[in-house]
């Protein structure tokens, strides 16, 4: 079924270790003392943290041969996503434990060892876990070039000893004071690093709230400030009554007004064939009720009364749609996609209308079901 290599059956080995795991949970605990039990527990562990080394080698080689291309995926960490169900946080960052840990082939095919191999042998051994083993690899990343070019090879040996005897926060501990204790001149701040390291991560949850997390550089984090600053001072009532908001939530709250502030400029730039819009699909119950749930074009769920606050921004674009989904009514016909058009299309599909893609509307392309050229 998968082949052999080095002398082994892939099949034959996979079968071998669900029968042990079998074995194992058929176990009884019940004639093991209470160290035993702990002795039990850590060489599982061991066992537990040596497995992702053969999760590195598997998909670096799916990265490398483009497997991810020939299942219709934008990238490995989409396919892992869709194949192990994973989310697409857990796939990205078991793409780039595969790229930090795993074997890589040079120009002319050769295999050549891990960029972390010191991390790799350890994890191999089952001494080091997989969160032991980002620590030290997200450290060693995060040093600026010339500090880790001089000091990295040492800092990941002392960093693989020091994770024997603790655990992962406390040698994030360790890796933090490790890592400025070799740049005392303040060379980790300096700009070029700063940009190398800048990112914004939005993580939606499933009722369509998100958390932020980023690295801004000096001049982003200006611009932000300087756009945040006024917007967050406190606003007390007309009776002097004191801004009950949190400072935490008066900064939030003044993301939200610039924003908005942005959407209204008309400056943004057109985002998948339409001017950037918040989307939201709305029936005609939705405005005689008062209740129930909108979606917005990104898949969120927000109630009807917080949907009708933005009404004094949005643009209102009605699409009229029948009980099997289908579009009634919409603006008139064009051969390429206009902007009605492409709201329609939102309305109905609220994303990719690929199988299991869940890629959002700004996101997608627009087809002509039957080619225009054909039927014009």
């Amino acid at each position: 079924m998968f082949g052999s290599t080095g002398g082994q059956d892939w099949d034959l080995l996979l079968q071998r270790l669900t029968g042990v795991l079998d074995d194992l949970q058929a176990a009884g605990v019940s004639s093991l003392s209470g160290e035993q039990e702990l002795d039990v527990l850590r060489t599982l562990q061991a066992q537990k943290n040596r497995i992702p080394t053969v999760e590195h080698r598997l998909v670096s080689d799916i990265d490398t041969r483009g497997t991810a291309r020939e299942h219709g995926c934008a990238s490995t960490a989409v396919l892992l996503g869709q194949v192990l169900r994973l989310n697409p946080g857990q796939a990205r960052d078991r793409v780039t434990a595969a790229a930090n840990l795993g074997p890589r082939r040079g120009l002319t095919g050769q295999v050549v060892p891990p960029r972390f191999a010191q991390v790799a042998a350890a994890q191999a051994l089952g001494v080091l876990s997989p969160a032991q083993a980002r620590v030290i690899t997200d450290t060693i990343d995060t040093l600026p070039d010339p500090v880790r070019a001089e000091h990295g090879q040492w800092l990941q040996q002392s960093l693989v000893e020091q994770a024997h005897t603790v655990t992962p926060v406390q040698l994030a501990q360790v890796a933090r004071a490790m890592a400025y204790a070799l740049d005392q001149d303040g060379v980790l701040v300096e700009e070029h690093d700063r940009h190398r390291r800048r990112g914004l991560r939005i993580t939606r949850r499933t009722d369509g709230s998100a958390r932020l997390e980023g690295e801004l550089t000096a001049l982003c984090a200006e611009a932000l400030l300087s756009t945040l600053q006024p917007l967050a001072a406190p606003a007390p009532a007309q009776d002097g009554t004191k801004d009950p908001r949190t400072a935490g939530q008066r900064w939030h709250d003044a993301l939200h007004d610039a924003a908005l502030i942005a959407l209204r400029s008309q400056q943004l730039p057109d985002c998948a064939g339409f001017a950037a819009t918040i989307v939201l699909h709305m029936s005609p119950e939705h405005f005689d009720t008062g209740t129930g749930l909108v979606t917005t074009g990104h898949g969120a769920q927000i109630s009807v009364p917080e949907a009708l606050t933005l009404f004094g921004d949005a643009r209102i674009f009605p699409v009229l749609l029948g009980h099997t989904g289908q579009i009634i009514a919409h603006s008139h016909s064009h051969r390429i996609f206009t902007e009605r058009q492409r709201l329609a299309m939102t309305a109905r599909d609220h994303g990719c209308s690929f199988p299991g893609c869940t890629h959002p509307p700004t996101r997608c392309q627009a087809h002509h079901v039957t080619d225009y050229t054909i039927t014009r």
